[in-house]
């Protein structure tokens, strides 16, 4: 499906789709022609000008209930590696998850977040990412 862009209209929210198609979110619906939607987001790429590693990030997230979210690093644009799991509570509390390890050291960082299909609610209000310079120019 490949969400690529939002729009809010008489209290209704639409989603552009990668496959041209514009999408109606209901949430009385859970299912999509019978297919679950796992909602993702990604950071954009993030350079810093030398070799660095994401070493752990902050999350401030919440939603009713639910399964965990997963958040999973990528490095100089490759795939990602393993998840850590963290499943919010209903307050939005600062969550510290940790990476451990110089695992994922590069010139270009981003950090994706995979959230569960039965999420109800499910919220991202801010997330910090920390690095540690490995160096290198």
């Amino acid at each position: 499906m490949n969400p690529c862009s939002l729009e809010y209209a008489e209290r209704d929210m639409y989603v552009g789709c990668g496959d041209g198609l514009i999408r109606r979110f209901l949430a009385s619906a859970s299912q999509d022609g019978s297919t679950n939607f796992t909602p993702t987001w990604a950071t954009p790429p993030i350079a810093l000008g030398r070799k660095v590693c994401i070493d752990r990030i902050v999350v401030y997230a919440s939603q009713t209930s639910g399964g965990a979210w997963g958040f999973a690093k990528a490095t100089d644009l490759g795939s990602y590696g393993t998840a850590v799991t963290y499943t919010p509570g209903t307050t939005p509390t600062a969550r510290s998850i940790t990476f451990t390890g110089n695992v994922g050291t590069g010139y270009i960082q981003q950090v994706r977040v995979t959230m569960p299909t039965n999420g109800v609610r499910s919220k991202l209000f801010k997330m910090r990412v920390f690095f540690k310079d490995t160096g290198g120019a």
